[in-house]
């Protein structure tokens, strides 16, 4: 150890300070082993020298003495924004490391290890932890730890025999904590470990400590010492008295002297400082003793001294039934520069409990909590923790994204987590959720891997969404298994339609013979990629091409689309006359189609809704293509949205079957975003035009029902937004479904036998709509439902 620089740094923003084990010597040699206390300033701050390039930030005793951020009768130096306090940049979530850095590096450098003490309240976020461990790296540190005050108090005091009896196995230490806004009060147990023959005792700390608001707080203090500062200012020229020192030395109960100031202009005023601190008069909650009780010793550890200490003594002593054992101002920092040579010899510096997290299990009984770290967990400082058994979850075939519920101890409200896989599974994966924390070190890791598709992923909890149901409501909630949700339709592509064969020549063929004409024959072009020889078309509905398709033919394709693109946007603009063979070539691209046509058909939309023609509209047989086309090519979030909201301007009893339903369902089912833009009312009104179209259908020959069931399994998409929505029995709207597809069932089944036409319907809707009542009742069994009803 002895040639081990070791640290122990109190930044808390109050009164800094730094206890060290080495000295420096003259002749700039420094001798290691000695102790060193620097003590630095009364409600510290950091300064800004130098600009641009040159800039950087300076702390500790040449920050306090610099007349850098103390106004305009500084000069240049004297702007705001060259002074920082660092309470605040403890505070900051935006702080930069070099700021906060420049506040441990103006009291110690070139440690090997570094131990930093933090307030045991929830007001030391694991983000703050993040940002001291990010400072701490800024100033080069060395390996560095996050103590809690608590802890290292009892350690001073265990190291200089305050704790007498006390220092034994099981002892229950209370500690009374000055803080910002009150008081810290924590209870810590003893523990023992043996080292060979020796005995090691270290603090054991199992809970986040309570903090009692009181105006003898450092807030209170300080604001009482402004005050009468700030009294003896002239009233018209006060603001140089609020950067007096005299106010930090004062509410501290350290000796005050006349102090120099400077105005803005430049003058000089002398402030005389009151020689006491008039301490606020509060009286602390009757909870205090009720926190304390069963311990052996009850520490108090405060940064002021003096009157001031003696008053708050008092008023804590009128408090309690049990004595204080008072500690020295300087004990938190000597207790880090022992906790850090207990950290760089390898030795146990103290047990810390890591706060709970939990996530929601389906098991055989149902929806079960999962601790992943548990109530009784506690671990040496510095050690990482790892669930012991992560949760594990079960990703469905087919299924892209999954739920996860969180909580976390340190929050009220459980938050929802959405996991993309990134791949489809052919069959069921398990995927285990674990996390992974070492104490006093900032956010746990929240991780998840799906061994078998080679997928690991990283639960971002700030990300998360808030959930205003409490633990208990989702578990009961989620009791139940979620319903399922049909697959989003996806349309394969292959090579068969682009082959030749014997009814005719293929793509490639068909490309190469109009890539050489002025005019291509794009309704020859158009019938072709509409082919689907063995269930494939030459695109697919994700705008997808074969792996075999020939360079050569894509370059031919990609040219003849954009001379395509060129003339129907001639055609919206008048410039030729319209026809439907161009457009139709360009919407039987599906996705791979360019966004601009998606507009021009949004824009013939728009013209509709607002009684105007449109140049692409030229017969009823246009507008089928106009909607329909606009469904096959649509990839856009925006452009999907705005469709939804044309085709719900439009009344319902306008809608044809063949044009707004039949879009609608193209937009619903061939895509993720769609269905997550809808809101409750929206799915209500279509599922009105559902129920119409299949109460439409009962005694016809259904020659108008391929889009009615198409639009309602689509609509059951929605459950990626409600994962419990339209279902039966908790859902009118799927009762409602229920009802018109059984009465389609029942017509469909009993006209089967005397109706020729019907005999042929029913070989191809009863077993798809069966599962669509299974879908409904929230238990489908072919997540491809909607693969079936393109097929229809």
């Amino acid at each position: 150890m002895s040639n081990r620089k070791l640290c122990g740094y109190d930044v808390n923003g109050w009164r800094d300070g730094v206890a060290r084990n080495w000295v420096a010597r003259p002749g700039d040699e420094e001798e290691i082993g000695v102790l060193r206390i620097v003590e630095g300033a009364v409600l510290p701050e950091v300064v800004r020298a130098g600009d641009e390039k040159a800039e950087r930030w300076i702390g500790g005793a040449q920050a306090d003495l610099a007349p850098h951020g103390r106004g305009g009768g500084w000069g240049k130096f004297g702007t705001l924004d060259r002074r920082r306090t660092v309470g605040s940049l403890i505070r900051d979530e935006e702080t930069a490391p070099e700021m906060l850095a420049a506040a441990f590096t103006g009291l110690a450098q070139g440690a090997s290890h570094s131990v930093v003490a933090i307030e045991d309240t929830d007001r030391t976020t694991e983000p703050m932890q993040e940002r001291l461990f990010a400072a701490l790296a800024s100033a080069r540190a060395g390996k560095s730890l996050l103590v809690w005050r608590s802890v290292l108090s009892v350690l001073h005091a265990l190291n200089t025999g305050m704790l007498k009896d006390a220092a034994r196995d099981g002892a229950r230490i209370g500690i009374i904590g000055h803080v910002s806004d009150g008081f810290s009060i924590q209870t810590l147990r003893i523990r023992a470990e043996l080292r060979g023959a020796h005995e090691h005792l270290s603090p054991e700390r199992r809970q986040v400590g309570d903090c009692v608001a009181s105006q003898l707080g450092y807030a209170g203090l300080v604001e009482a010492a402004s005050a009468q500062v700030m009294s003896l200012a002239p009233t018209s020229r006060s603001e140089h008295f609020k950067s007096a020192r005299s106010i930090g030395r004062l509410a501290f109960g350290l000796k005050t002297t006349p102090e120099p100031l400077r105005q803005a202009n430049g003058d000089w005023d002398i402030l005389i400082p009151p020689n006491a601190l008039a301490v606020p008069v509060s009286k602390l909650p009757g909870r205090c003793m009720t926190l304390l009780e069963g311990c052996d010793l009850v520490l108090f550890e405060s940064l002021t001294e003096g009157a001031v200490r003696n008053e708050l003594l008092r008023h804590l002593q009128a408090a309690l039934t049990v004595p204080l054992t008072p500690l020295p101002a300087t004990a938190v920092a000597k207790g880090a520069l022992l906790a850090a040579e207990r950290h760089a010899a390898g030795q146990t510096v103290y047990l810390d409990f890591l706060p709970r997290i939990a996530t929601i299990v389906q098991g055989a009984e149902g929806a079960l909590s999962y601790d992943l770290i548990g109530d009784a967990e506690t671990l040496p400082a510095g050690s990482l923790y790892r669930s012991p058994r992560p949760a594990r979850f079960a990703l469905m075939a087919g299924q892209e994204r999954f739920q996860v519920y969180l909580r976390k101890e340190t929050h009220t409200k459980p938050r929802k987590a959405v996991i993309e896989v990134g791949v489809q599974s052919q069959q069921s994966a398990p995927v285990d959720l674990w996390v992974e924390q070492v104490p006093a070190a900032g956010r746990a890791k929240i991780l998840m891997q799906a061994p078998t598709l080679s997928r690991q992923f990283t639960v971002d909890w700030d990300a998360a969404e808030v959930q205003d149901r409490t633990w208990d409501e989702l578990l009961e909630d989620l009791a139940t298994p979620p319903a399922t949700i049909p697959k989003r339709l996806v349309l394969p592509c292959g090579m068969h339609a682009w082959e030749n064969s014997p009814k005719g020549p293929g793509l490639i063929a068909l490309l190469d013979q109009n890539a050489r004409k002025a005019g291509p024959d794009w309704a020859e072009l158009a019938t072709k990629l509409a082919a689907r020889p063995f269930g494939q078309y030459c695109i697919s509905s994700d705008g997808q091409v074969p792996a075999e398709a020939p360079d050569g033919a894509l370059e031919q394709l990609e040219d003849l689309t954009q001379r395509a693109l060129i003339t129907v946007q001639r055609m919206a603009s008048g410039a030729v006359a319209p026809h439907t063979a161009p457009l139709k070539f360009l919407t039987w691209q599906f996705r791979r189609c360019p966004n601009e046509v998606a507009t021009l058909l949004l824009d013939a939309w728009d013209a509709r809704a607002h009684g105007q023609t449109h140049a692409f509209a030229t017969s009823a047989a246009a507008w089928v293509l106009i909607r329909q086309g606009l469904g096959r090519i649509v990839k856009d979030a925006d452009q999907e949205s705005r469709a939804l909201a044309l085709l719900l301007q439009r009344p319902m009893d306008a809608w044809s079957w063949r044009e707004e339903t039949a879009a609608a369902a193209f937009l619903l089912s061939r895509s993720d975003t769609c269905p997550l833009s809808l809101e409750r009312a929206e799915v209500d009104l279509l599922g009105r035009r559902v129920i119409r179209e299949f109460k439409e259908s009962v005694g016809t020959e259904y020659t108008r029902f391929n889009y009615a069931p198409f639009l309602l399994v689509g609509l059951l998409r929605w459950r990626l937004k409600s994962s419990r929505a339209i279902v039966a029995g908790h859902d009118r709207l799927a009762d409602e479904f229920i009802s018109v597809v059984e009465q389609a069932i029942g017509d469909i089944s009993q006209r089967a036998g005397r109706v020729p036409k019907l005999k042929q319907v029913a070989e191809r809707w009863l077993p798809i709509l069966s599962k669509t009542l299974d879908e409904l009742r929230g238990s489908g069994r072919d997540p491809d439902l909607l693969a079936a009803i393109y097929d229809a």
